[in-house]
């Protein structure tokens, strides 16, 4: 036998992993990640340990009860056969936010853009050449506010929304009306009420963002005239009716950057009058299925209420990846909830192995 052909053998052999232990949505993983501590923050660790198979089918185990971060067992395949170690995600990642529509949710917003920029650069600081996408899409399913519309047509101007931007209404296309499509251009309460210049014409920013804080503003700052449907939104998101080639978010996605979801808002709860219709294991396959499979390659991140997790679909929703982070929309800043989730972004990128062309 080849010393080559005896190497291979003999990685095979000790990279082998024991039958339910399998990291990721395969099986039941070893650890589950743990919030950051601190009177602003909760642990997303919950009664158990959650995964989803490839078919949509949820498995549990009992909590393991340690405040450790995660750790991913990566044998790679034999593409990675060489230094054995995974090619990493090379700083690309894929900046997703769902932001709520919902109530008072405005409050949340300004505290997400006054976060932004010193979470950019300790996520820039921890990668040579950062490559992002950052797309935001709201929780609603319709676009702007009906009353605004009318009296924009009746008037031309609307009493209740004194910036709403009835000379630009002719601006609004089929994608800015889509569930899960890339704001580009908010109307309502507390919304930016104007159309975002984004460099390139796409629904979402990249380094070719001439003043990308400027941009984020704009998209981040929906407003409050709406719903909080932020599982649907999420699901929809990274469809491939949406995500995929044509669609409104096409290129947004790509397969060999890591994917980090932010979800902001109060509970979504399915089935209410102003919640989700699917299901957090539905959504959580969603996103895996863009992903190729692998939900290793994903960052989950809820700022969100997780004062009664078993009346929340996004705490559950979180709970089913190992790289999942629960924080409290409540903290008066949202620093210290980025800080925590850029470790884990910098650990999942680090045993990221990118899909075979």
């Amino acid at each position: 036998m080849s010393p080559r052909a005896l190497l291979v053998l003999l990685l095979g052999t000790a990279c082998q992993v024991p039958q339910g232990n399998e990291p990721g949505f395969g099986g039941t993983p070893e650890h589950t990640s743990s919030a950051a501590t601190g009177a602003d923050q909760s642990s997303s660790q919950g009664a158990s340990e959650t995964s989803v198979g490839g078919s949509g089918e949820l498995s549990t185990s009992a909590e393991h009860g340690d405040d450790t971060t995660p750790v991913i067992l990566d044998v790679g395949n034999s593409a990675d056969i060489g230094d054995g170690a995974p090619a990493g995600c090379k700083g690309k990642i894929d900046f997703l936010f769902v932001i709520s529509r919902d109530g008072l949710v405005d409050i949340l917003q300004d505290r997400l853009i006054a976060a932004f920029p010193d979470f950019i650069a300790t996520i820039e600081g921890k990668f040579a050449d950062f490559d992002y996408h950052i797309m935001v899409v709201d929780s609603d399913a319709s676009w702007g506010l009906s009353q605004c519309d009318d009296a924009c047509a009746e008037a031309g101007t609307c009493a209740e929304v004194q910036d709403y931007p009835c000379d630009k209404l002719a601006l609004v296309t089929q994608c800015d009306r889509m569930m899960g499509a890339g704001n580009v251009f908010s109307a309502g309460w507390n919304a930016y009420n104007e159309p975002c210049e984004i460099a390139g014409g796409r629904r979402f920013l990249n380094r070719d963002q001439p003043d990308l804080l400027e941009a984020f503003t704009c998209i981040a700052q929906v407003g409050n005239s709406g719903m909080a449907r932020l599982g649907d939104a999420l699901g929809a998101a990274v469809s491939t009716q949406l995500a995929g080639i044509g669609g409104c978010n096409d290129r947004f996605l790509r397969d060999d950057a890591l994917l980090m979801v932010t979800l902001i808002g109060g509970w979504d709860v399915v089935g209410s009058n102003i919640g989700s219709s699917g299901s957090p294991e539905a959504w959580a396959k969603a996103v895996v299925d863009a992903k190729n499979g692998d939900a290793n390659s994903v960052v989950m991140l809820d700022i969100g209420d997780p004062s009664f997790p078993e009346s929340d679909s996004i705490w559950k929703l979180t709970q089913l990846f190992r790289f999942g982070l629960v924080t409290s929309m409540l903290a008066s800043d949202y620093g210290s909830a980025f800080e925590a989730a850029t470790g884990l972004v910098e650990e999942a990128c680090a045993g990221f192995v990118p899909p075979a062309n």
